[in-house]
């Protein structure tokens, strides 16, 4: 890239470097193709994974906090007995 100059037109943040000139001076070469195949953004399948858990989060009822609600209300009031097989049963399928 050391053959990339600073064109003479200056933008509002500061010089601007002219990519597309470059490009057109050095077509055909190597050095081109390598520049076009650094040119280019991916999105990984962990963050696709992560924005639909997102999404699926964001859209998500707000069931959850009325069951922890109730659960605290049951606990607090003494009524909340749980069964120990059932615990026992959900701990051996999730493999904790």
């Amino acid at each position: 890239m050391s053959q990339i100059r600073k064109s003479s037109a200056v933008g509002p943040n500061g010089a601007v470097y002219d990519l597309g000139q470059y490009r057109a001076r050095v077509s055909g070469s190597s050095a081109a193709q390598a520049v076009e195949a650094s040119d280019q953004a991916a999105v990984s399948e962990g963050a696709r994974e992560l924005m639909r858990a997102r999404a699926a989060v964001q859209t998500a009822p707000e069931l959850r906090a009325n069951l922890i609600k109730q659960l605290k209300l049951s606990i607090a009031e003494g009524s909340y007995n749980p069964d120990p097989r059932e615990i026992a049963r959900h701990i051996l399928e999730r493999g904790l």
